[in-house]
């Protein structure tokens, strides 16, 4: 539903993040966005319900780098020679050191700069610094406040 309709060439990869291995209309929407822009998907074994973790997930990469470092090389050689569209930040950051990777985000926003691989994945300290800037503007949000009576599954016995 964008206004926006620049298209882009090219074939690219989709990681779809470990978190999310089941949530199809999760998967077919980041490719209809993918799909939008002119981009040519091509399919891995290992995608949607059968991704390979990138390595990020759990803390690996402090507790047992090599192990990170193996399933990172796995799923660059998996996409070799296209480039990575993944939407989970982390995953963006940890396959980028392997191969060119980028945030569907900057896809969307930055069709042609992201493709000509002119965007950089933000990385820490400055990660965790937006977080904090986003939260604070959303606390100055006004909420109007909504009294319910909250729902229990479990029936109250007598």
């Amino acid at each position: 539903g964008f206004d926006d309709n620049r298209k882009v060439s090219g074939k690219v990869v989709i990681h779809d993040p470990c978190t999310v291995r089941f949530e199809k209309s999760v998967h077919d929407s980041v490719r209809s966005l993918v799909s939008t822009r002119g981009l040519e998907i091509m399919d891995t074994p290992h995608q949607r319900k059968k991704t390979y973790c990138c390595g990020e997930g759990g803390t690996f990469g402090c507790i047992s780098p090599e192990f990170t470092s193996a399933w990172t090389r796995k799923r660059t050689n998996e996409s070799y020679p296209h480039k990575i569209a993944a939407y989970c930040a982390g995953c963006v950051n940890l396959l980028s050191k392997g191969t060119e990777t980028f945030h569907i985000l900057d896809l969307v926003f930055n069709p042609e700069k992201t493709m000509a691989g002119k965007i950089n994945a933000t990385r820490a300290p400055f990660t965790y610094l937006n977080r904090i800037k986003l939260k604070k503007k959303i606390k100055r949000i006004p909420v109007k406040t909504v009294s319910e009576r909250p729902f229990s599954a479990l029936k109250e016995k007598n």
